[in-house]
Formats: structure tokens, sequence, C-alpha cells
């Protein structure tokens, strides 16, 4: 095994910032790193204990600004990172890669500095999707038109070395003719021959307008860092799990309006209050639990209905334990998540600004009608059966085979 680990070329891992990207992501590496192969991971360096847990490196983006680690809870925030971590990066990456010299890259479909990067030292790509995949059937939410020749040429504006400069103006000159205009999608969904969805297909809408190129392996969960400080005798059924996440957890108003709607229900409510401490929530009953941070996978085994802002990771790890949803999506892409789940009859969009009222009876709709619960273990079973991160690391490893096969060919 560290035989093949010195003697194989790395595999680099492109990561966007946001450990909400990466976290499907981890399970793969962790799984490419049991078969023996070096991993190295670009990104922020507070993601260093999860890559390392995982089994990789990590190296870290350079002189990234405290701003572009804040929460982006908008498309126009999130591209204006793109383009801002496109300038900043590119001329280190490109030669940070030709020193690595990896056998493939695995970027995030958001880091459009992965994508050039691979194009400019010529490292085959595949590309690792978070969210829903989107095309022409199936569009992102506020999705304005913007030239793609701008964007890169933004990416451009600092000086590379005399080795890759040639290369580099060639790729301009090529998405400039190729994609004179594009939606914001083309910014954020950087695709290759290879893109590895993390939903399944059943739950993907519009699946049949996606290709081959589209690997639906479903739900990538892996061994989170072991939390034992959890009351779980404290629990009674029905037990009602509530998170708004990770970027959205300082939303106070949000979270304190829905203890007050469902503190009292019958059974345990448990509250992952994130960013938000449990004395601003102020008291609650004897069977509500709030603290800052939870199993949420176990939990999600354990729980009856889980109210959750519908980001995309919580979201199919809830169907994944056969767990139903009262969702509360609060921005990025997690209204159309929150639609999917209602439309799938696995829960309820209770939009994103409900009332205490409106929130109540949702969770009592989801904990009284059975088939909600059913329908969520019947798409948790399509998640779980189309492959996980075993699938993911098989696909990738072909990949990398006939990428080297075409490459001798030639």
């Amino acid at each position: 095994m560290s035989a093949l680990r010195t003697a194989a070329p790395p595999i680099a891992v492109m990561s966007v910032g946001s450990v909400g990207h990466l976290n499907p992501m981890l399970p793969v590496i962790a799984e490419l790193s049991r078969r023996g192969r070096r991993v190295v991971v670009y990104g922020r360096s507070p993601q260093r204990a999860l890559v390392e847990r995982a089994g990789a490196s990590l190296r870290p983006y350079p002189d990234v600004p405290a701003r572009e680690g804040r929460p982006l809870k908008t498309p126009i925030a999130f591209l204006d990172l793109v383009a801002t971590m496109t300038r900043r990066l590119m001329p280190w990456l490109v030669d940070d890669i030709g020193d690595l010299a990896p056998s493939m890259m695995v970027h995030d479909a958001a880091a459009l500095w992965g994508k050039l990067a691979a194009r400019v030292t010529s490292t085959p790509a595949a590309s690792a999707i978070s969210t829903f995949a989107f095309n022409n059937r199936f569009r992102a939410p506020d999705d304005p038109v913007l030239s793609i020749g701008t964007l890169v040429r933004m990416a451009t504006s600092c000086s590379y070395s005399a080795g890759t400069h040639y290369a580099w103006e060639r790729l301009l000159l090529a998405m400039r003719r190729q994609v004179p205009l594009a939606p914001l999608r083309r910014a954020m969904e950087n695709l290759e021959d290879l893109n590895i969805v993390f939903t399944s297909r059943e739950i993907q809408p519009a699946a049949e307008t996606f290709d081959d190129r589209f690997l639906f392996v479903g739900a990538s969960i892996g061994n989170r860092e072991p939390d034992d400080s959890f009351a779980w005798d404290r629990l009674e059924d029905p037990v009602t799990f509530v998170s708004l996440g990770t970027t959205f957890s300082d939303r106070a108003g949000v979270i304190s309006r829905i203890v007050r709607a469902l503190d009292g229900l019958p059974g345990s409510l448990v509250v992952a209050s994130g960013h938000v401490s449990p004395a601003e929530i102020g008291r609650v009953g004897a069977r509500t639990i709030v603290t800052n941070h939870v199993p949420q996978p176990e939990l999600l085994g354990r729980a009856t209905v889980f109210v959750t802002h519908a980001g995309m990771n919580s979201a199919m790890e809830s169907l994944a334990a056969g767990t139903p949803m009262v969702a509360l999506p609060q921005g990025a892409d997690q209204p159309l998540v929150a639609a999917r789940i209602a439309e799938l009859g696995t829960g309820i969009d209770a939009g994103s600004d409900p009332t205490a009222q409106e929130i109540r009876s949702a969770v009592m709709r989801v904990i009284s009608d059975p088939s909600y619960a059913a329908a969520a273990r019947t798409m948790g079973r399509t998640l779980i059966e189309a492959g996980g991160p075993r699938r993911a690391a098989d696909a990738l490893l072909e990949y990398e085979e006939s990428s080297r096969s075409a490459a001798v060919s030639t």
C-alpha cells in the first residue's frame, strides 16, 4: 500500500473553500486514500483537520482575504468570489500544479480556477457537483447572463511565467470563441467529461436531460468527528430536529421563531443553533435541547422530522436516513432543493419566512401523515443504491486510466 502511494502520481482536489461543498467529497478522498492513492487538497487553512482526517494533505490557498471566507448567500456574491479567487490564485496555482504533476484533478464545479488551471497545465480533470446539476433544461435560480470573456479577463490581470503565458492566451481565445455569452451557472458549473453528482438520478430534477458525462453517485456521508457529549438519553419520540446548517445558522430571529413554534409539542425538540448562542434563544421547555452543534447524521437516524434550511448536504443526509423534512429555504440553491423535497412527497416547503403557526402546522402534518416518511425512505434507498464514495472513486480511477491511455496513444 505504501509503495503504491509513493509510486503513483498524486490526485489533486480543488476545493471552492466552503466546508459545505467539500463535505461530500471527503468520503471520496478517504476511499481513494484507502486504496493507497496520495490525494492533495487545495483549500482554506481551516479545512486542514477535515482533509487530514480523510487521509489527504492540504495545500492552503495563499493570500485569501478574510472577507472571502465569509458566508456567501447570493449567486452574485458567489460570482464575485469566483472572479476574485480566480484572479488571485491562477499564477500561483499554475506553477504549483506544474510542480506537483498530478495524474488528474478533481475540481469543485464552482471552482473556475481549478478548471482553468487544469487546462493550462494539460491535467486531466473531473468535476464534483455538490448541488443539483444544471443545464439548459434545468436552470439555477437568479441566472443572469454575463460575459465569460469578461470574467476570465479579470482572472488575467496579473503576470504569468513565460512558460504558461502562451497556453493561457490560447485558452482565453478558445473560451471567447466558444462561449461568448453564458448564464451565471456557466461560471459556477464548470463541467468536464466526467462530472460526479452527489445525489441520485431519481432525486435530480430533469434527470433524463443529463447524459452519461454525469455520474449520480447518491449520498456521500463520511465519518464525522466523534461527539460523545450529546444527551441521547433525553430523547423522547417523536423527535423534531432543527438546523439551518452552517452558513445560515447566524439567523437568531428565524431560529427563535422556530423554537417558539415547536417548543411544547409532544416528544423532544433538538435545535442545532450554530452561531446563535442558546442564551439568545432564551428559556425553553424541559423536552427541548438547544446546543450549538449536534452529530447530525446520527441524529437524523433518530429524528421523526427534520426542520431544515434545505441545504443540499442536509437534505441528502436526511433522505439517506429516511427522515422527512419541513424546508425553510434561506438562500443560494435552497429554494430549488425545498421545491424538490415537496415535489417528491418527502416533506413540505414552508417557504423562507413562514409564521410560527405555519411552521408548527407543517411539522405536525409531517409527523401525523406517514406518507412523508414512506417517500423519504424510498428516496433514501436510491441514494444508498447509487453507490456513494466507492462508485465515485471507481469512476475517477477509471477516468484517470482512460486519460492516461489517450495521452499515450497521441
